[in-house]
C-alpha cells in the first residue's frame, strides 16, 4: 500500500507536466484535445490492465476522478506558492521573513494535503479494487508515467497531439511495454 502511494505521489507532477506541455506553437484548444486524447487512453488501459467489471468500472473511475481533479487543484495551489516564493527571490525583493516562512509553511501544507488526498484514493480503491488489481495498478502507475513522458518529449519537437495516437512508436503507452 506505500508502494501504491509512493508511485501515485510520482504520478501527480507527470500529469501537470502533460497538463502543461504543448509550446507556444500549441494553440490551447491543441492542448484540450491532447487532455481529452490522453485522459481516453488512460481510462481504457486501466480498464483493460486492471480488467476490470462493468460494476468496479462504476465505483473506481469516480474516485479515480475525484483523485485526478483534487490533484489538479493542489497543483494550482503549488504553482501558485512556488510563484509566491520565486518572487521572493527576486532582484530588489524585500520580503520579511515571516512572509518566507508562512510562503514554506503554505507549500508544506500543501504536500500534505496530496499524500493525503493519496491515501485516501489508496484506501477507497482497496474497497474496489482485488489484491491482483492493486499490484497491477501499481504497475500501471509506474510505467504509463514513464512511457508518456516520453512521448511528451518527442511532442514537443513535433507537429501536434494528434500524431501520437495513430500508432507506431509515437503509440500512447501500452500495458505489456
Amino acid at each position: 500500500m506505500k508502494r501504491l502511494l509512493l508511485v501515485i505521489m510520482l504520478l501527480l507532477p507527470l500529469f501537470a507536466f502533460a497538463e502543461a506541455v504543448g509550446g507556444p506553437d500549441k494553440e490551447p484548444r491543441d492542448n484540450k484535445q491532447w487532455n481529452e486524447q490522453l485522459e481516453t487512453v488512460l481510462i481504457a488501459r486501466l480498464t483493460r490492465m486492471l480488467d476490470l467489471k462493468s460494476d468496479q468500472a462504476k465505483e473506481f473511475f469516480p474516485l479515480f476522478n475525484d483523485f485526478q481533479e483534487k490533484g489538479r487543484q493542489l497543483r494550482r495551489e503549488r504553482q501558485d506558492a512556488m510563484m509566491r516564493i520565486r518572487q521572493f527571490g527576486d532582484p530588489g525583493a524585500t520580503p520579511s521573513m515571516v512572509e518566507v516562512q508562512r510562503a514554506v509553511r503554505d507549500l508544506s501544507e500543501i504536500g500534505r494535503k496530496q499524500v493525503d488526498a493519496l491515501q485516501l484514493f489508496s484506501d477507497q480503491s482497496a474497497k474496489v479494487l482485488s489484491p491482483r488489481q492493486i499490484a497491477r495498478l501499481n504497475l500501471f502507475m509506474i510505467k504509463f508515467p514513464e512511457r508518456l513522458e516520453q512521448i511528451l518529449r518527442e511532442r514537443k519537437g513535433m507537429g501536434g497531439p494528434g500524431q501520437h495516437f495513430r500508432g507506431g512508436r509515437d503509440a500512447p503507452p501500452d500495458d505489456d511495454e
